[in-house]
């Protein structure tokens, strides 16, 4: 196995065609805000945020930060890290090229904001609730009334959930900064469901990375499920 290379990929990050882990405390300020702007031109990439931490999350939360990392070599050694998506201008869906990995879809990226990710023996899953959208829309609609819209996408959206199912979760709203206190307005969903993958956008946010074709973008409104949506959104 070759030695890992250092490369300045800042301008071209949506490109970045490989397995990618972004973590950081939510304790670290200085590097939350950055974390999210690599979240959102690498949005096929896991973004872990690993609660009551700093900068030095891996001697801070040992355990957390290990059961993450190998959380994530695991998955890319099973082939399910790969997410699918368009490139720009070929209209065709691709994985990495050359890495071995199947395509999966986007339930495997991965937004870990809230306490309760501390734990990794979360309780039982209630299945009937993802099988039943109304019902699941109805327990969510409290926590979302805040936000502009919120969107289920992955495989709750395609009627594909089952007992190891996340719930992927796609809010836009007005938030404030810096980059942890967007989440707050939403905590309540884990109440619902505990394995939760949560993006929050700002409107300017979700709008710029529509406008430019951005794939996780497109993917959610492809198969997204609206469930609230303000009047004037």
């Amino acid at each position: 196995m070759r030695r890992p290379s250092v490369f300045e990929l800042t301008d071209r990050l949506e490109r970045l065609e490989v397995p990618t882990l972004i973590m950081t405390g939510d304790e670290d300020e200085p590097c939350l805000e950055p974390s999210l702007h690599m979240k959102r031109k690498i949005p096929t990439a896991g973004l872990v945020i690993l609660p009551k931490s700093g900068h030095a999350i891996n001697l801070e939360e040992p355990e957390a930060f290990n059961r993450a990392v190998l959380d994530f070599v695991a998955a890319v050694d099973a082939g399910r890290w790969a997410p699918d998506f368009r490139r720009r201008g070929s209209g065709e869906r691709d994985g990495p090229a050359g890495l071995g990995l199947r395509p999966a879809s986007l339930e495997h990226v991965t937004c870990i904001i809230a306490p309760a990710s501390r734990d990794a023996r979360l309780r039982p899953m209630d299945v009937t609730l993802l099988q039943d959208f109304e019902t699941l829309r109805q327990r969510l609609r409290p926590h979302v009334q805040r936000a502009r819209r919120a969107i289920v996408f992955g495989s709750v959206a395609r009627g594909e959930a089952d007992a190891g199912s996340d719930l992927d979760l796609v809010i836009v709203a007005d938030t404030p900064r810096p980059f942890f206190d967007r989440f707050r307005d939403f905590t309540g969903v884990w109440d619902v469901w505990p394995r939760l993958d949560l993006l929050v956008y700002t409107p300017a946010e979700f709008e710029q990375m529509r406008a430019e074709g951005n794939p996780f973008i497109e993917q959610v409104l492809a198969e997204g499920r609206v469930v609230h949506e303000a009047a004037e959104a």
